[in-house]
């Protein structure tokens, strides 16, 4: 969806709307892909992750399903740009609940590793991804 635009009856879905790279995203287990752009607001909205108010004029990211149809883009969960990463993260564990399983994620970034039967324990385990995010979780830590 995010690579060609979309012409619904005098509508178009833009491709400016880009996956996340910290979503959980298994094409054998789940058809669901979760895209996201950052827009301003034109009025006030509730944050779908936080529950506080999006003022207008205050940039959040609008959340829609790829490939769910119009109606996933023309009303999409809107959240703080700060709540995006909390956000996916609850999506990550309610997926990992309904299916059983231990996702693997890195701590600093949040990209994914990938999954592994929880054998009972369902959840979000954690590693570091690579140099760049082992870096500053150092820095942090020794400070």
């Amino acid at each position: 969806m995010c690579a060609r635009s979309v012409r619904t009856e005098g509508m178009t879905i833009s491709p400016d709307w880009i996956p996340d790279p910290r979503e959980v995203y298994e094409p054998e287990m789940c058809r669901l892909r979760n895209v996201y752009r950052t827009m301003a607001a034109e009025k006030d909205y509730y944050c779908d992750q936080c529950h506080c108010l999006i003022h207008d004029d205050v940039e959040y990211d609008a959340v829609a399903v790829e490939g769910a149809g119009v109606g996933g883009y023309t009303h999409p969960s809107r959240i703080h740009t700060t709540c995006r990463k909390d956000y996916i993260n609850r999506q990550n564990e309610r997926y990992a609940e309904q299916y059983g399983i231990l996702l693997y994620i890195c701590m600093k970034c949040g990209v994914y590793f990938g999954y592994t039967d929880g054998r009972g324990e369902t959840g979000l385990s954690h590693g570091i991804c690579g140099d760049e995010c082992e870096k500053v979780w150092m820095a942090e830590v020794t400070q």
